[in-house]
């Protein structure tokens, strides 16, 4: 019971510590405070605005999915594409049928009809453009469109004739309410939504094979086609609200680490993130407005008897997302300027370390890039692959994926290789870790692998062109990608200069809480360099001026005094080492070197400096000075034992006694 009683305290406590580490790394200074309540301001404000607008998008496709609900029809794919919306059996657009467009002139339309049914390879069945609704004729585009149209009628009927023969298929059962010859609807069906369609009960709008046949489409089916393209168009929105929103959440994870590590690698990918962010943002206001004037142009050419279901659904989610674009506006920009000095705070600890050459900054500041890199890579990889598993496992389009599995197989391996791809790319470059590197490499491989072979497919193509925000997230995803991999190569080939044996000790040091010492920068001069321990740069000398004399000398000399009676004539000694004055009597012959001349009736005392032989002799007696040195460290001993014998050649004092033990 008392040893639980002590884990439980031990935690707390740990978890306390934790907690105070956090908040001393929040605290700072004033621009890590900022920048953390910034980001998590930013963080809380931008999920629930991202919340209403999923929400807005969930609406519209709950609206919309009762409307068909009473009116199911076929499989097909709807494809909007040059104001022409078709409903397509296969990937690519083949076997398509045009059901509406967005150009109500007759000639325009017809025109537009015969360049996507050339461009598709396939011809499209006059009767498919017979029940458009076209508007009356203008004077002068009558001939135009008679001789336009007859030759394009015998075209399309001998080709319609050969297909129906080499197939063999039926149009099924008349069904009625068929367009008339004026091109009007027949009565009692023009407009209905969610009415089924009369005739044989097992029919849906399919002839008995399941595919589409011309005849089927009908004038009132054409509300119920524009609207499942719009279906599937919400569903995307509300894919891109989810990863928007965690995208949210992940760009405050970015800048909570990039204040409790002080880290380069974070700031540069939070600040990264809410650049992007903030265009997405802006660029879904101008998508969903274009949207919005494509749906109307559908409407207003007859579709849905030119009836807006929606209402004023499209005003609502403007005005929900105008305050996203704001809010991530503002927010780049306040976050910009705090990045900037935090940059400049984290920065000048990096680099200017003692230890640290010029050569280890550069390969360090490429790291730091890599570093960037990585995290960005990692989401949006992650965010494309999972946004395609969801749309191929989802909607419409799931019944033309051939390769369904394949396609699931595919992608998951590629979510599971990611992750320690993340990881070995963090860990190899830093640590220098060679065989595990090669690793690295090989998972790099395969992923860029996987993604560029996705281009192969129709399904995968068809879905990057008519999706922008998956195209987005892909082509960004792919770019990351391989400027991780040759930043990756870069920094192999920096292999063995020092940096990991830098960072080692660095991150020894901060878990010791050692405080690194930093170079001051000269903002004046400028002078910078680093030391090195390899002998390879000597650091300028520096010059200190002699510093004034903190009170005045005295202005009367008497000489070199050490010693005087209180009432006698002071004892003059020579400041010349005892060495010299043996060479000095040895070369000049004198017996002293002091000389006193006293004036009768005169108590001024005479001193003469002594003598500094010339070089010759200097060099002379070094080499007995050297003899003496060892003469007399060999018999240090007997010289203990004789503590009151005084060395040769200095005058003897009356008072004091100079021992030579003490010298030794």
């Amino acid at each position: 019971m008392l040893h639980q009683t002590a884990r439980r305290l031990w935690k707390q406590a740990l978890w306390m510590t934790k907690i105070k580490l956090v908040y001393t790394r929040i605290t700072l200074n004033r621009f890590t405070t900022l920048y953390f309540f910034l980001a998590l301001l930013n963080c809380v404000v931008l999920v629930i605005l991202q919340g209403v607008t999923y929400q807005d998008n969930a609406t519209a496709v709950n609206a919309i999915q009762g409307l068909l609900a009473g009116h199911p029809t076929n499989r097909s794919l709807p494809v909007f594409s040059d104001g022409v919306l078709m409903m397509c059996e296969d990937i690519p657009h083949t076997a398509c049928v045009i059901v509406a467009t967005a150009k109500p002139d007759n000639s325009i339309a017809t025109r537009e009809i015969d360049e996507i049914a050339a461009r598709v390879g396939r011809k499209v069945d006059i009767q498919a453009r017979q029940n458009l609704p076209l508007s009356p004729l203008k004077k002068g585009d009558e001939d135009s469109d008679d001789e336009s149209g007859e030759e394009s009628d015998d075209e399309s009927d001998a080709d319609s004739d050969d297909e129906d023969e080499d197939e063999g298929s039926s149009s099924g059962p008349p069904v009625n309410g068929t367009a008339s010859d004026n091109g009007e609807a027949g009565p009692g069906t023009a407009g209905k939504i969610g009415r089924p369609l009369d005739g044989d009960p097992g029919n849906n709008g399919t002839n008995p094979q399941g595919k589409m046949s011309p005849s089927n489409i009908l004038v009132d089916s054409k509300c119920t086609y524009v609207l499942r393209w719009l279906d599937d168009i919400f569903d995307d929105a509300k894919r891109e609200d989810l990863v928007t929103l965690v995208f949210q959440l992940w760009s405050f994870s970015l800048a909570f680490a990039t204040v409790l590590n002080e880290s380069l690698p974070h700031l540069g990918a939070s600040l990264a993130s809410h650049i992007l962010g903030t265009a997405w943002a802006a660029y879904r206001v101008s998508s969903t407005e274009l949207l919005r004037e494509e749906y109307m142009s559908l409407i207003s050419a007859g579709a849905c008897n030119g009836t807006d279901l929606l209402g004023d659904w499209w005003e609502i989610r403007k005005l929900h997302a105008i305050p996203v674009v704001v809010v991530s506006a503002l927010t780049l920009l306040a976050t910009g300027i705090l990045s900037i000095n935090l940059y400049k705070i984290y920065a000048s600890q990096s680099f200017s370390r003692v230890g640290a050459s010029p050569q280890i900054h550069r390969i360090y500041k490429l790291v730091l890039f890599l570093s960037v890199d990585l995290h960005l890579t990692g989401f949006f990889s992650i965010a494309s692959t999972a946004i395609w598993i969801d749309k191929i496992t989802h909607d419409t389009i799931r019944s033309m994926a051939e390769h369904l599995r394949f396609y699931l197989a595919a992608f998951a391996v590629f979510l599971v290789i990611t992750l320690p791809w993340l990881y070995l790319g963090w860990v190899c470059v830093r640590r220098e870790c060679r065989k595990r590197f090669w690793i690295f490499v090989v998972l790099s491989a395969v992923l860029l692998t996987i993604l560029t072979l996705m281009f192969a497919s129709p399904l995968y193509r068809f879905i990057f062109r008519t999706w922008p925000f998956f195209a987005t997230m892909t082509v960004t995803s792919y770019i990351l990608m391989v400027a991780t991999i040759l930043l990756a190569i870069w920094c192999r080939l920096n292999f063995g200069k020092g940096l990991a044996h830098f960072l080692q000790v660095t991150d020894a040091l901060e878990g010791a809480d050692f405080t690194p010492v930093y170079f001051a920068k000269d903002e004046k001069s400028d002078i910078e360099f680093a030391v090195r321990f390899d002998g390879g740069y000597q650091p300028p000398n520096t010059y200190v001026d002699k510093p004034e004399a903190s009170h005045p000398s005295p202005k009367g000399v008497r000489g070199q005094s050490v010693y005087s009676e209180a009432n006698g004539v002071p004892v003059m000694l020579s400041s010349t080492p005892p060495l010299f004055q043996e060479m000095s009597l040895a070369k000049y012959g004198r017996s002293d070197h002091l000389s006193m001349e006293l004036g009768a009736g005169s108590e001024k005392v005479g001193y003469t400096s002594p003598q500094i032989p010339p070089q010759s002799a200097t060099d002379s007696a070094r080499s007995r000075v050297r003899e003496n040195s060892r003469r007399l460290s060999s018999s240090s001993g007997s010289s203990h034992a004789s503590n009151g014998s005084t060395r040769q050649g200095l005058p003897s004092n009356p008072r004091s006694n100079i021992s030579t033990s003490n010298k030794f």
